[in-house]
């Protein structure tokens, strides 16, 4: 596997006891070693009771994903640079909706700052508020994405049903409740996970 331009080859050391690896790593061009302190870490976490709280929950959702990945529930066994179903918007599905509150009105207050600053207002007082609601009553789940963008996560299982001839089970419309026209779709059927469910535990 190759890490690329700005990406992290990180150890997982504050969230397992043990780690066995599986490679060996070798940087071909120019990079940065970032060091940090477990105790020190977890002294300056333990200063803020939600901050805490996130960290535990964020450690129990990864070592749970680490402990289940196969190639039956997760599609591939974790390596030295990656482990499925670990990325931060699938993490934040993991915890509760406490910790999910917390990031998402963080996330919030980060969209209100850029558009303050900005000329252009993208989103409408209305819509926020509403995107506010949606995050406090658990309805949303927002996270932060790698560009400083924010992005609403669901938990969904995608469900790949084929006979030998080849026929796949499509939807190709769907249609919602009091309303009489059907609207074009084109997906594979799927369940909705419930929180903190894994993929494979939704089916």
């Amino acid at each position: 596997a190759t890490v690329g331009e700005k990406g992290w080859l990180s150890w997982a050391a504050l969230w397992t006891d043990q780690w066995t690896h599986v490679g060996r790593a070798e940087a071909k061009h120019m990079s940065e070693i970032v060091v940090l302190n477990g105790a020190a870490v977890y002294q300056c976490v333990d200063r803020c009771a939600e901050l805490r709280a996130l960290f535990e929950e964020y450690c129990i959702a990864f070592h749970q994903r680490l402990v289940s990945a196969s190639p039956v529930s997760s599609g591939t066994w974790p390596n030295d640079v990656e482990v499925p179903l670990t990325e931060f918007g699938e993490i934040m599905l993991g915890v509760r909706q406490r910790e999910q509150q917390f990031v998402g009105m963080k996330v919030l207050e980060m969209i209100q700052a850029q558009q303050q600053v900005s000329w252009m207002s993208s989103m409408s007082s209305q819509h926020m508020h509403d995107l506010q609601r949606e995050v406090v009553s658990g309805r949303c789940v927002l996270v932060e994405s790698p560009d400083g963008s924010a992005r609403r996560v669901v938990g969904f299982t995608g469900i790949r049903l084929q006979r030998e001839d080849g026929s796949l089970l499509t939807i190709l419309a769907k249609k919602r409740l009091n309303e009489s026209e059907w609207e074009p779709d084109g997906k594979l059927p799927g369940v909705k996970q419930d929180p903190g469910e894994l993929p494979h535990q939704a089916l």
